[in-house]
Order: C-alpha cells, then structure tokens, then sequence
C-alpha cells in the first residue's frame, strides 16, 4: 500500500473519531449509530480502493488504530466508571466489520448487510442504548423485577407515617429524589404528566420520596418540594436507610410497589407504562 493513502486513512479516522467524539455530549444513542454509519462508509470506502487481500488487511488494520489507541486503554484503566460508553466505542469495531463483510460480500447478501446495520442503529438509538443504560444503573434491562418489599417507614406531608400497610391492594410509584440531584429536578415535570391521569384512581398512586443527603437542613426536602408546585403527593424519609433497604444507589430511581409486598419494576420514570396497564387489566 503507498505511504500517502496509509497516512491519508489514518488522518480521516483519526479526524472522524474526535469529530464523533462530540456527539457523546448529546448522548451515546446518537453516537452509537454515528459513529456505525461514518465508519462503515469510511471502511468501505478505502477497501473498494484495494485490489489484494494484503492491502485489505492493512486498510481495516488503519482505520481501526486510532480509536482502538483511544478508547481500548480507556476502558481497560476504568472500566466501571466508562461502561455506560462501551457500546458506542464499540460502535468503531461494528462499523468497520460490516463495512468489511459488505465488500467481500456478493450483490444479494451486501443488501440484507446493510439493512441489517440500518435496523440496528435504528434499533439502539431509539431503544437499545436505554436498555443498557437501565441494566447499568438498576440492574435490569426491562426495569422489570419481583422483589420483596423491604420494611420501611415514611412521612407525608403532614408528618403521618406510611407503611407499606398503606399500600395494600394498589399500585404505588415511588420516585426517590434528593436535593444534590439535578436529573432529580428535571424529571419532575415528566413524573407530573405520569401521576396526572391517576390523581383521583383508587388503585394507583404516585409520589415523590425524598432521601435527604448530609447537608440538608431539617425540612428541607419538604421546603423544596412544596416550592416547585407540583401536584403529585410526597413521601418523606428520616435517613438514607430506606434507601439501602429499597436498594437505591441511584438519583433518580423509580420503583413500583404491588399491592404493599412486591417491588414489580425499578428503572426511570419514562418506562412505567406497561407495568400500570398490565395491573390494571388484571
């Protein structure tokens, strides 16, 4: 292979791979189809550019150097603290073999290849990322789980205490918040909108739980909530103990309570849809 068409191969993956680099910011979703697609072209680009197997060899050889150079000790140094952006640096290695398998492929089976990466960063970006994002943090793909309800002791807002003997023969949605978390805050509005077609149900309720952290004042919690406006009910808790006991190691986490005994779901706001309807069609 010339030394210029090397040099240019590892310029372009190399400006490719700090260029996708920023989409992260918006989100791996998007850079993982991103960078699938900029690097599927770029390989199958370079390789139609190739005449023997040897030039092949080299051509995946340079694409694949520099994000290979970045990303592999990045993950090998701090694994658990760069999980959540493994698949979108696995992204570099899903472009570059099927933009390999398409060039040594036949007319009818270079079709189905590219539908098939087509549907998977359709796939991922709209469904799969947030599937391996929920398994990171709460430690199920579906936020689906069966779970005994822990013993636990909570205060409303006018300081009764709530037990999960309060929540016999319902559907309870618990968002645990504190007041160190942004994300908390910002997802308020969306728990708003899920808790509003049920504020007069009988059989769903919703509420904000509050773990207050070190530097809280007494109440604050309270303070802050009442504050904001919202609609849906609060739960207040005395200590990070009924976060240990729930098993909330994260900010936000929602967990849906089944008839006071079960934990059914644990996850993000935005996936408790399913979870409601199919107790209600019981």
């Amino acid at each position: 292979m010339q030394l210029k068409r090397g040099v240019l191969i590892l310029v372009f993956s190399t400006v490719a791979m700090f260029a996708l680099a920023t989409i992260g910011y918006f989100g791996h979703h998007y850079k993982f189809s991103a960078v699938t697609i900029l690097y599927f072209l770029l390989t199958l680009y370079f390789l139609g550019k190739t005449a023997t197997l040897q030039e092949k060899v080299w051509v995946i050889f340079l694409i694949l150097l520099p994000p290979a150079v970045l990303y592999l000790p990045l993950h090998l140094m701090s694994f658990e603290g760069t999980k959540q952006s493994v698949p979108s640096s696995a992204a570099h290695l899903i472009g570059i073999g099927s933009g390999t398998l398409v060039n040594i492929s036949g007319k009818s089976l270079k079709v189905g290849l590219v539908t098939l990466i087509l549907f998977l960063c359709i796939w991922t970006t709209s469904k799969g990322y947030d599937l391996w994002l929920n398994k990171l943090s709460f430690g199920t793909y579906t936020g689906s789980v069966s779970e005994q309800l822990p013993q636990f002791s909570l205060s409303d807002s006018e300081g009764n205490v709530i037990t999960s003997n309060n929540f016999n023969e319902k559907l309870i949605v618990l968002d645990f918040w504190t007041t160190s978390c942004g994300i908390c805050f910002k997802k308020f509005p969306v728990l708003q909108e899920k808790a509003k077609p049920y504020k007069n149900h009988s059989k769903v309720e919703f509420y904000a739980v509050n773990i207050p952290v070190a530097r809280d004042t007494l109440g604050q919690g309270q303070r802050t909530i009442e504050s904001l406006g919202y609609s849906f009910s609060n739960l207040f808790a005395s200590g990070e103990d009924v976060a240990k006991a729930f098993g909330v190691r994260f900010y936000p986490t929602v967990l849906i309570l089944k008839n006071g005994n079960e934990i059914v779901y644990r996850g993000s706001i935005e996936g408790i849809d399913d979870e409601i309807d199919d107790y209600l069609d019981l």
